[in-house]
């Protein structure tokens, strides 16, 4: 946003799992201004901005789609987290951090899409509670669409699954194609390419295993 007008960079789809403990498993950005919700989704974040007072910076706000239409969930003043800021990038060409060092320097941002693909991220987790012993992420990374494999949780990490812990991941699995499908098929691929060691855990409050 920069004098008063808001741009919409970039929507992504979260992905949840876990239920009923809502943890974000993953994000995909694709192709959205043709979508039936896509005019009122705008006119409820310049009305949002509008409200709030926010006249320049980059904020990243959670929308859900009800049967009543798009209601707010919150209106954060920093960028997304969980690798949105590069999938908006991979997807559209629109470099978010940019645009956001700009608009801190005093600078007008002008932020050109490029092109229009697709860009998801899915994060791994255990099967189960565990410490993690090793992880290999090589052949996962070496898949078609994966534009890259990271490690998010080294040897000797504790891991517990939901309600226990919190974001229990192993790696993330990026992934851009021109279809949604084309980056589900990469990421399904990586993801049975993802080698790891894992020492179980008992009940929350127990002690790792030497």
């Amino acid at each position: 946003m920069s004098g008063g007008e808001v741009q919409v960079m970039n929507v992504a789809h979260k992905r949840l799992g876990f239920a009923p403990y809502f943890e974000e498993v993953g994000h995909l950005v694709k192709p959205w201004h043709h979508e039936p919700w896509a005019d009122e989704v705008r006119a409820m974040l310049m009305a949002a901005h509008d409200a709030l007072g926010i006249r320049t910076g980059v904020t990243h706000t959670e929308l859900r789609l009800t049967e009543a239409g798009p209601r707010i969930v919150e209106v954060n003043g920093r960028l997304g987290g969980d690798f949105i800021p590069l999938l908006g990038r991979l997807a559209t060409g629109v470099d978010q951090i940019a645009v956001a060092a700009d608009i801190a320097l005093g600078r007008v941002p002008a932020p050109a899409r490029t092109h229009d693909r697709c860009a998801e991220v899915r994060f791994v987790y255990p099967d189960h509670d565990a410490v993690v012993r090793s992880l290999d992420l090589d052949r996962a990374a070496a898949q078609p669409g994966i534009e890259r494999a990271v490690a998010l949780a080294g040897p000797g990490t504790v891991l517990r699954l939901p309600p226990h812990g919190i974001v229990p991941r192993l790696a993330a699995l990026v992934a851009v194609g021109d279809t949604p499908q084309e980056c589900a098929t990469a990421l399904d691929s990586a993801h049975r390419r993802v080698r790891c060691a894992l020492d179980p855990l008992g009940a929350p409050g127990d002690a790792p295993r030497p």
